[in-house]
């Protein structure tokens, strides 16, 4: 085990646990280039005070920088039903002094409650439902967890591996009765969905709650060729991230409703940055309720 010291967080990452872990304890600078689209746009749309339910907590990553990004007087609900990862994520939220902060939940959020199918990956961070899995796991859906709740989440972290539009589908009245402003940030997952909708589909019925997008992530190349056929630039306020992460990814504003939603369907294209062919060409949106 090692104490890995990230700006003013904390974390407890083993390498033989494979994963997230390992790139933390063994690549230099790992914990600044992770995801640097993602979390700049987490920086920017979290607020002090704020409630923030998390899908997929993993280890903490994200989770101890919503802590801290909330503060004292906000909260976060954390959803993550990897036992291996759950574990590293109290030890995690321990270090930091964050367990007042936030509760922990053990089940995976579906389209419904009941038991699913889970597939413990070697990296625990690519874990997620699949037919093929040998473990049974816990399931409810977000309209189930969240039934009769006034007080909702105002920013909802998606990362579930392909169960976004699951989750969705499971969360369609929370959705409609948040109040304008929410947020929905997700890692999308084209043609990985383990069920009949597909994420483009599930992202529609969002939009038809009156949710649009604010912010699309490119995948695969700064400006993948159909970002350029529908005339698209980077956001350029978000700096050197607008322009291109370590991943090569770029932060894009003001897509329209049409277009993100095309976005979002799987587009198989030959990406020069990984120097392989790619299904998708977007890596993640911010969707807002207007």
């Amino acid at each position: 085990m090692q104490i890995k010291v990230f700006g003013n967080l904390v974390m407890e990452v083993d390498p033989r646990d494979g994963g997230l872990s390992y790139l933390l304890a063994t690549k230099k600078g790992a914990w600044k280039r992770r995801e640097q689209a993602f979390m700049s746009i987490i920086r920017r749309e979290v607020c002090k005070g704020d409630f923030v339910c998390e899908m997929g907590a993993n280890i903490g990553f994200v989770t101890v920088l919503l802590c801290k990004l909330v503060g004292q007087r906000g909260r976060v609900l954390a959803f993550e039903p990897d036992t291996r990862s759950r574990s590293a994520l109290h030890r995690n939220l321990r270090c930091n002094g964050f367990t007042g902060r936030v509760f922990v939940d053990g089940r995976l959020l579906y389209s419904s409650s009941g038991r699913v199918k889970f597939f413990q990956a070697g990296q625990p961070n690519l874990s997620r439902v699949s037919s093929k899995g040998s473990h049974s796991v816990k399931s409810i859906s977000l309209d189930g967890y969240m039934e009769g709740e006034e007080d909702l989440p105002r920013l909802y972290k998606m990362d579930v591996e392909g169960s976004e539009a699951e989750i969705i589908l499971g969360g369609l009245g929370v959705f409609k009765r948040s109040c304008v402003g929410t947020k929905i940030l997700m890692e999308i997952h084209p043609g990985r969905e383990p069920g009949v909708e597909t994420v483009a589909s599930a992202v529609r019925r969002l939009v038809e709650l009156g949710y649009v997008f604010k912010y699309v992530v490119s995948a695969g190349a700064r400006i993948p060729p159909l970002f350029k056929e529908l005339g698209y630039k980077p956001d350029g306020s978000f700096s050197k991230y607008g322009l291109s992460d370590s991943y090569g990814r770029a932060i894009f504003s003001d897509v329209s409703v049409k277009d993100g939603l095309i976005l979002c369907r799987p587009h198989k294209w030959f990406a020069k940055l990984k120097g392989k062919w790619s299904s998708k060409v977007v890596r993640s949106v911010l969707l807002e309720k207007v």
